[in-house]
């Protein structure tokens, strides 16, 4: 039973000496070993770091990235796109990605490309929606303000607000499109020229989002 006592020492028996003498007959400096616990929080934790250190170089984190991410409770620091405005096509809508309102959001410990996008209409809510895009239709032609979320790999998010300007240039209608009669195309020789829509097009106003050209 003494041999239990050794590995498992009771609370009178948790003083030991560096040079391995246990129990009675204890050197001086035997007064400044610690318990158990405060053992394992002044050496292990140091010898936890030193094993975890070269993980963080590994993979890119330096000590002080490694200092203020373990653990990482810092939002990340928003930046919202400012003066968007979007048409309405000829369905009357329009959608617009979570990610086309990001102006250069960054995290102190989450690369920009690893962050998570949210968005919703409003001034937000309390916490992230799970919408990454949100649709105006007719009925929203004009401002509409939008809450961006920004989430970082540890669950942080920040939020921040910009405007929107929804336009409906339409209105719904779309003319039926009417070709120039003629066109000519000067083209030396050796050069090329490079046609659109609205080369072919008579007049403007036309709110399709697709044309293609075809020679006959």
């Amino acid at each position: 039973m003494n041999h239990l006592l050794n590995i498992f020492p009771t609370p009178a028996s948790r003083m030991i000496a560096r040079n391995g003498f246990p129990g009675g007959g204890i050197p001086s400096q035997a007064a400044e070993s610690t318990t158990f616990p405060e053992r394992f929080n002044a050496r292990s934790m140091n010898k936890l770091l030193i094993l975890i250190l070269p993980l963080f170089l590994i993979f890119g984190y330096p000590p002080s990235v490694m200092a203020q991410c373990l653990p990482d409770l810092t939002p990340p620091v928003m930046a919202c796109v400012a003066n968007l405005e979007v048409n309405l096509d000829t369905n009357q809508m329009v959608t617009i990605q979570a990610v086309e309102l990001n102006g250069g959001c960054s995290d102190n410990c989450t690369a920009p490309a690893d962050l998570l996008f949210r968005v919703e209409a409003g001034i937000g809510s309390q916490n992230p929606p799970l919408t990454t895009s949100i649709t105006f239709g007719a009925q929203d032609a004009g401002p509409q303000i939008v809450a961006l979320w920004a989430i970082d790999e540890s669950g942080n998010a920040g939020i921040c607000w910009t405007e929107i300007l929804v336009l409906d240039d339409c209105q719904g209608n779309n003319p039926v499109p009417v070709c120039n009669d003629l066109l000519e195309i000067d083209i030396a020789v050796g050069e090329s020229a490079i046609l659109t829509p609205d080369d072919i097009l008579q007049g403007s106003g036309y709110c399709y989002e697709d044309f293609a050209l075809q020679l006959d």
